[in-house]
């Protein structure tokens, strides 16, 4: 019986030792298979402790002061604002560097409009104002709550994103965050302007699904 084994082993020499040197190789595969695992799942859980932490820290508040804007209460606004504003120091390193600069840029912009005094000389023009910065702050902040990526693609975004990545290569940085500050603006804007015409359809009676 041992003889004929030997026989075999033989005959299939070269199939063991093939199997013996991937054996390595494999091991190698599956350590590697594990890693990328744990990496996917370490990484899962940051992107959702970041999301928690901007949405309490930095949405929310913002989404606060939006709802209270409404209510043409606007020294309580202003208040919210200030207080977010002397907050933000805090949590500013949760989001780029460029974006932060936004921010305290437009926070400076609301609260020099407001006069020290708690008078508004053109309570009209002040919330439409309010309404759009506040917007386009809520624009920059909702961009980083994406947890997971849109991973629906065809021929025609594959060719898009690889045009646009192309396209970019050949475009100074500034103007690259210049074109991304333009499209957040125009967002903000239209989502104020269909805010305010929901509000006009409803105070004339008509039925609105505000989304």
């Amino acid at each position: 019986m041992f003889t004929q084994l030997n026989e075999i082993a033989k005959n299939y020499e070269y199939l063991i030792n093939a199997i013996g040197s991937l054996l390595p190789f494999l091991l190698a595969l599956f350590m590697a298979y594990v890693a990328y695992q744990q990496w996917i799942t370490n990484e899962r859980k940051r992107k959702q402790e970041l999301f928690e932490l901007r949405y309490k820290n930095l949405v929310q508040p913002i989404t606060e002061i939006l709802n209270q804007l409404h209510s043409n209460n606007f020294q309580l606004v202003e208040e919210g604002i200030r207080n977010f504003y002397k907050s933000f120091s805090k949590y500013r390193y949760l989001i780029s560097e460029n974006d932060a600069k936004e921010l305290c840029y437009t926070f400076k912009k609301m609260l020099t409009e407001y006069d020290t005094n708690g008078v508004v000389n053109d309570i009209s023009k002040y919330e439409q104002n309010l309404s759009y910065n506040l917007q386009y702050v809520d624009e920059i902040l909702h961009s980083y709550l994406h947890i997971e990526n849109n991973n629906l693609f065809n021929g025609f975004t594959l060719f898009k994103s690889c045009f646009y990545a192309c396209l970019n290569l050949f475009i100074p940085i500034k103007r690259q965050e210049e074109i991304i500050k333009e499209k957040r603006m125009i967002r903000a804007k239209q989502k104020i302007e269909e805010i305010a015409d929901s509000y006009e359809q409803i105070n004339k009676g008509v039925f609105v699904n505000i989304k």
